[in-house]
């Protein structure tokens, strides 16, 4: 069975975002002891329906000056006309991502903010730590420091011509019932060789500071998904199954996911890999035990549905030695030019990172 293709969870938490501060408004003139002539009915009604000042936001306000110097120099960097200064990773969506505010339902708020942003002239680009920033209704902000890849660790945003960090998603939900909404960023990190790795994170409020959501420290987050429409937001892991090979012919890196899994977000605050909902999602994405190399109807390797078809009978209780003894048996590296022939198309060629998979625990069971 092919893997469905999942849509997105896009926007049904989305929330708006936060505008500047109002405009000054005129002061109050000084009272005149000379007689106030009447004013006339057009002036009076004009008066009587000008609109009120914008309201102030409190919590918006207090993220944008706490990332206004670093966020001013990001900016000037993006908008640069200077083809030595423009950083053409930082499109106008990746640098947005760091002016977004997103309401909490207690009038508090959530952003994205950088921290010690610094230009790299030898790599022709900036890196910086990437923040989580919270603010209570009254203004209070409280910060956190967000990991990054193994590509770049400490220093989670990066922009180059070739390489960048870009965050997706932004929006809230209250996983604990606590009265605050935590904060949910889901991102990639794309390097010049085609890798693309998830970046996510949940991230709460808590007595004054901000900190990476503890049910969800470890979770392989790939996307957010309402799987099971009960309004709660869930999301879509891969678990160990994705890896990147040499692609057949011209050997440019390509990636191979396994089935979608589903973490399954539970009214207690919690996530599942392994309950009734967790597995019936898996038996959707797996509908058979066994091993066998996907084929089309010209008897060609299907190879992205073969890594799938391992990573399937694991989860289904084939045994590491069986599933690395049958991929043994059905598979051969071959490489370069000579994986693109007529003759190798119907030949399993990826045996190394088919083994992997095959050796790697599965994240559950649904036999």
């Amino acid at each position: 069975m092919k893997r469905a293709d999942w849509l997105p969870f896009a926007l049904l938490f989305a929330s708006s975002a936060c505008g500047g501060s109002p405009p000054a408004q005129p002061t109050t003139p000084a009272v005149s002891s000379a007689p106030i002539a009447s004013a006339t009915p057009s002036s009076s009604a004009s008066a009587a329906t000008a609109p009120p000042p914008p309201a102030k936001d409190v919590a918006c306000d207090a993220i944008a000056t706490a990332r206004k110097d670093e966020n001013t120099r990001l900016k000037a960097i993006a908008d640069s006309q200077d083809p030595m200064s423009r950083i053409q990773g930082m499109n106008e969506d990746v640098v947005n991502g760091f002016f977004r505010c997103t309401k909490t339902k207690s009038g508090g708020a959530w952003g994205l903010g950088l921290s010690d942003l610094k230009v790299d002239q030898t790599t022709h680009g900036v890196s910086a730590e990437l923040v989580a920033i919270h603010a209570d209704a009254k203004g209070q902000i409280a910060k956190t420091p967000l990991a990054g890849t193994a590509r770049t660790k400490d220093r989670a945003f990066q922009s180059n011509d070739l390489d960048h960090v870009a965050i997706d998603t932004q929006m809230v939900y209250d996983f604990d019932a606590d009265g605050e909404d935590e904060l949910v960023a889901i991102g990639h990190d794309q390097t010049k060789e085609g890798s693309r790795e998830s970046l996510a994170y949940i991230v709460q409020a808590k007595n004054g500071a901000a900190q990476i959501y503890p049910p969800a420290k470890d979770l392989p987050i790939f996307r957010v998904e309402d799987v099971d429409r009960d309004g709660r937001p869930d999301f879509i892991s891969y678990g160990p199954y994705r890896t990147f090979a040499p692609g057949r012919c011209n050997g440019a890196p390509a990636l191979f996911n396994g089935p979608p899994m589903l973490i399954h977000s539970l009214p207690d605050g919690t996530f599942s890999m392994v309950d009734d909902k967790a597995v019936a999602f898996a038996k959707q994405q797996c509908d058979k035990p066994g091993f066998t190399v996907a084929r089309d109807d010209q008897k060609r390797v299907d190879d992205e549905q073969t890594f799938v078809n391992i990573a399937c009978a694991r989860l289904w209780g084939m045994s590491a030695a069986d599933a690395a003894a049958a991929v043994a048996r059905s598979c051969n590296a071959i490489r370069g030019e000579a994986s693109c022939k007529e003759s190798t198309l119907t030949a399993c060629v990826y045996p190394a990172e088919m083994t992997q998979w095959a050796r790697a625990k599965p994240p559950l069971s649904i036999k």
